[in-house]
């Protein structure tokens, strides 16, 4: 079936240009693929998705343990819905190896399809120990490469911070990246005479993770630690809990490097400080945003305060919604910045945990908005509607993954919410007490796998946004040897503008002319070899041929392919 297109041409480019058919093709409805399953008898917890490419299915990961050694194992969803087999990521060869990894905070997937997995390794097995951080990359999920290690913190099993607990080495880990495919880590690390540094370090494509460069050296432990990349440089967020309540801090750097941090700022202090996390906003704000529960009033305000990449100053606080004091923030998403928005997710959770509200904030040129995931499905009292995941894609869809469990509906009832230029769409994915975990294409589709005992299910939602089509592909230019041919891409609908597609070009010559743009090739035909580009320099050995393009366009699990009309025979 043919369906979303997708393009990396700019948005003004997308307006003249688009994708070839005989026929304009039209939007498929929305599907979803039957439940695929899997037997594994793992121990799993740590379960997310960690991304997906144009070459590869979804992939999932956990850590898990058997005969006592653990493991960190990853398995994959195809738009079908079928499941492979977990493979291991990395494992320990002894008991005494530990690993730590938050889907959410440290896998990315970057332009050239890489998955980048960053987790911790704790050997606890010796009087001497290390904790260290481990960089591991695949392009499918299935095969990954040796660990490199990013950094190596050693400690004694007699030391204080291994007493009686072992919290000594690396946690909070934190990673981002910029639009040029620099990755950046931050983290905290515990060290032997107790104190704590917040640490980063970042590597360019291709080249070595640099030596950790120290952002904050304290006694007190980084919690909602956030890293962010902006557009020079990074951002980071956390909290130290001290005193009499808990303090919103920050640091910037100036640069790229690891070694222009700002001393950090507190930003925010309060006792009823509630979760916190960074989302950029605009193209140059990124905001930090909060909610502050007080004891004595009768409100739980949630507020942002914008970092300005121009000046290098945070603005003063912005009070962006409010809640009842009995209500906090649970289960946060945030979005990437896309198509000018970007998003939060939340439940407005009660603090007996037993009713909750899915909301979230839309932010649109720095401004922010309040809504309601879906008011009309809950009921009075007893409704919890917990978030799993959001997204934005390209185009601007907002997409939200949540489930409600109340007294009229005793199973986890599993819903995608989907909002576009005003519109809100609301399905049921699934209706079965599970534990779902959900990932999204790079064009919206959701892929869900859940966990019940030992089986492990899968099933994908397909949504239709394929572009209309207005006209074919062609070739423009003189059939003349030394001269170049190129391809000239057919309309589409301005509604479209925005997808990311990726095209592949082939030439042909051809014994007689061809006269309109076919789905297949003429038996006449014959590929070129060597003639991949969008534009090809006719030969000597082309005369009297008629030449033609074949133009592939691949979307996350599509193929679509249209051989233009010939030319006139080459002189």
């Amino acid at each position: 079936m043919l369906r979303k297109l997708i393009s990396v041409l700019t948005v003004f480019a997308l307006a003249l240009v688009g994708l070839a058919q005989t026929s304009p093709a039209q939007a498929w409805p929305d599907s979803t693929t039957a439940v695929g399953t899997l037997t594994s008898a793992d121990s799993r917890w740590e379960i997310g998705a960690l991304g997906k490419t144009l070459s590869s299915n979804m992939v999932f990961a956990y850590m898990g343990s058997s005969n006592d050694l653990k493991y960190i194992r990853s398995y994959t969803l195809s738009p079908e819905g079928v499941l492979t087999a977990p493979v291991d990521v990395v494992r320990g060869e002894s008991p005494d190896i530990y690993y730590s990894f938050s889907p959410s905070e440290t896998t990315w997937v970057d332009k050239r399809g890489t998955i980048h997995l960053v987790f911790t390794r704790k050997d606890m097995g010796q009087v001497s120990r290390t904790s260290k951080l481990m960089h591991v990359t695949s392009q499918d999920g299935l095969v990954w490469t040796a660990p490199i290690e990013i950094y190596s913190i050693p400690y004694q099993a007699t030391d204080n911070c291994a007493q009686p607990f072992d919290l000594c080495g690396i946690d909070h880990v934190s990673l981002s990246h910029t639009s040029a495919g620099q990755i950046a880590i931050a983290f905290s690390i515990l060290k032997s005479d107790a104190t704590r540094q917040l640490l980063f370090s970042t590597k360019l494509s291709g080249k070595s993770w640099i030596n950790p460069a120290v952002i904050n050296t304290s006694n007190y432990e980084p919690y909602d630690l956030d890293l962010l990349a902006t557009d020079k440089g990074f951002v980071a967020s956390w909290v130290n809990n001290y005193g009499l309540g808990a303090h919103l801090m920050s640091s910037f750097s100036t640069g790229l490097t690891a070694k222009t941090w700002t001393a950090p700022q507190e930003r925010y202090a309060s006792q009823g400080l509630g979760l916190t996390d960074l989302i950029q906003i605009s193209p140059t704000k990124y905001a930090v945003v909060y909610s502050d529960r007080p004891v004595n009033p009768s409100e739980t305000i949630v507020s942002m305060q914008s970092f300005d990449t121009r000046t290098n100053r945070f603005a003063s606080a912005q009070q962006i919604l409010t809640l009842p004091s009995t209500a906090f923030l649970d289960n946060i998403s945030t979005t990437e910045y896309r198509a000018g928005q970007s998003a939060i997710a939340f439940t407005a959770l009660s603090t007996d945990w037993n009713e909750g509200d899915a909301r979230y904030i839309l932010f649109r040129n720095g401004k922010a908005t309040s809504q309601f995931v879906n008011q009309a499905l809950a009921t009075p009292s007893g409704v919890t509607q917990t978030i799993q995941k959001a997204s934005m894609d390209d185009l601007g869809h907002l997409s939200i993954v949540w489930f409600q469990r109340g007294p009229t509906q005793p199973d986890d009832a599993l819903y995608l919410s989907q909002f576009f230029r005003g519109n809100r769409s609301d399905v049921l994915l699934g209706n079965e007490i599970a534990t779902y975990n959900v990932g999204f294409s790079q064009d919206g589709d959701v892929y869900v796998s859940s966990f019940l005992m030992s089986t492990i299910s899968g099933f994908v939602r397909i949504r239709s946004d394929a572009p209309t089509l207005t006209t074919d592909v062609s070739v423009t230019g003189t059939s003349k040897v030394g001269k170049a041919l190129t391809t000239k891409l057919p309309m589409i609908d301005a509604d479209s503008v925005g997808q990311k597609w990726l095209y592949s070009y082939q030439w042909y010559s051809c014994q007689f002319q061809v006269t309109e743009v076919l789905a297949i090739a003429t038996e006449n035909c014959s590929a070129i070899s060597g003639a991949t580009a969008a534009t090809y320099k006719v030969k000597p050995a082309d005369k009297g041929k008629f030449l033609q393009v074949r133009l592939n366009v691949k979307s996350d699990n599509a193929t679509q392919t249209q051989y233009s009309a010939s030319t006139v025979a080459a002189k």
